[in-house]
């Protein structure tokens, strides 16, 4: 199946929890958007490591990832997240294209001040595609992984701090995901509507089937910088 299938899919199925859970009573919704200063490489089982951005040439990269979340009052139905990332960073003669979309489905296992422990299931949908001297290595790839996200707040500060992750091994054909950030999150407050910062650093593993038994490792890092607006 095709990643722009898969992605329809999911964005319509998310629109059906997002109306079931209008219905139920929402009681937080959320979007944001972050810059994500990320350098990329890849390697493959040829022997070839490919790099781009700071790390090899000086050159500040440049990523974006945004998301929206909601959050309702019906124990039994997952809230639902979406996030997409976008990637494009070209230095060297070399250029690297990532974009992918996750579609979570989490449950807050603890939710109880100072703890937040989210639990749940998803998929990662995308494109990653890198060009050298007239070489291409490309490949869409859809991966389900488990997520999980624990963060502990500083009672009267506002301020929040942990991690979240999306992991998923296949050991027969040596597939492996992991894409886990570490930050913080200062929320500014408000009634109805309340803003947001957040902060921190996102590292992005795959490691990918992409011509039968070849294989290819990308290593996506860096910092990231965002804002948010959450509606209650």
């Amino acid at each position: 199946m095709r990643t722009g299938a898969v992605i329809r899919a999911a964005l319509a199925f998310s629109g059906l929890v997002f109306g079931c859970g209008a219905e139920a009573g929402l009681a937080d919704f959320n979007v944001g958007a972050a810059y994500w200063a990320a350098d990329s490489e890849m390697t493959s089982d040829t022997g070839g490591t490919w790099h781009t951005g700071r790390a090899a040439y000086g050159v500040a990269p440049g990523g974006l990832f945004v998301w929206g979340e909601a959050q309702h009052a019906v124990p039994v139905l997952p809230n639902i997240r979406l996030r997409g990332t976008l990637y494009h960073d070209n230095a060297g003669g070399m250029s690297s294209k990532q974009n992918h979309l996750d579609v979570i489905g989490y449950w807050n296992a603890i939710d109880l001040t100072p703890v937040s422990l989210r639990l749940g299931i998803g998929a990662k949908a995308g494109d990653m595609s890198y060009r050298k001297a007239g070489e291409r290595i490309s490949f869409t790839h859809v991966k389900p992984f488990v997520y999980g996200r624990l963060f502990l707040e500083a009672p009267g500060t506002g301020l929040s701090f942990g991690g979240e992750g999306e992991f998923m091994t296949l050991p027969h054909n040596h597939q492996k995901l992991f894409d886990g950030l570490l930050g913080a999150d200062w929320n500014f407050g408000g009634t109805l509507v309340s803003g947001g910062a957040v902060a921190g650093y996102r590292y992005l593993y795959l490691r990918e089937d992409y011509s039968g038994s070849l294989t290819a490792a990308t290593r996506i890092r860096g910092p990231y910088a965002g804002l948010y607006l959450s509606f209650l």
